[in-house]
């Protein structure tokens, strides 16, 4: 059984805890950027985006942690074998994500509708599942590589992926949805 060590955590989390503060001041960059254009265009995004955002997280820390036990436990190896379960927690996160990101656009549509905001409900579904599943799959990417460098650097995974999943989340969600929001 593995002995954490607060000093252990600190020691290896630290350094990585600077990349994660550049993310977040990325972050809020990109939305003093397109804050105005949401107000402008689709002022539903607003209401609808702290769901949207935590979500992207949420998933990308979801399928890191689940990485991380099954290379933990022995069930996957390096070379991402026995492939059935690497796909099964992609496929099983992805239809996921399309159900949530369907019920959020469907919320927003009726809150814009509530709140007569003249959005058409195509653009909304199209917008907050397009960037959020393109969101998802970079997510899913940089977490792969993340865990499996970890892992052969002899670091644990766990210090590293969860707080980074939620800040790319925020980042990749924010990026995404106003490059859609301006396709759109």
């Amino acid at each position: 059984m593995t002995i954490y060590k607060a000093s252990k955590i600190i020691r290896e989390s630290m350094p990585f805890f600077l990349l994660l503060l550049i993310i977040s001041w990325i972050t809020g960059d990109i939305w003093e950027n397109i804050s105005g254009l949401l107000l402008g265009k689709y002022s539903i995004f607003l209401i609808i985006l702290p769901g949207y955002i935590s979500a992207i997280g949420s998933i990308g820390s979801v399928y890191v942690s689940r990485l991380s036990s099954h290379i933990l436990i022995g069930d996957l190896d390096e070379h991402f074998k026995p492939r059935s379960i690497f796909l099964a927690n992609i496929l099983g996160l992805f239809v996921s994500s399309i159900i949530y990101f369907s019920m959020l656009s469907i919320a927003g549509f009726v809150l814009a509708t509530l709140f007569q905001f003249p959005v058409p409900a195509l653009n909304i579904f199209i917008i907050t599942i397009g960037a959020g599943l393109i969101s998802i799959a970079c997510i899913m990417i940089v977490g792969t590589i993340v865990t499996f460098f970890a892992y052969k650097k002899g670091l644990d995974p766990d210090n590293f992926t969860s707080p980074l999943m939620s800040n790319l989340g925020d980042l990749l969600g924010s990026l995404f949805l106003g490059i859609f929001v301006l396709l759109f």
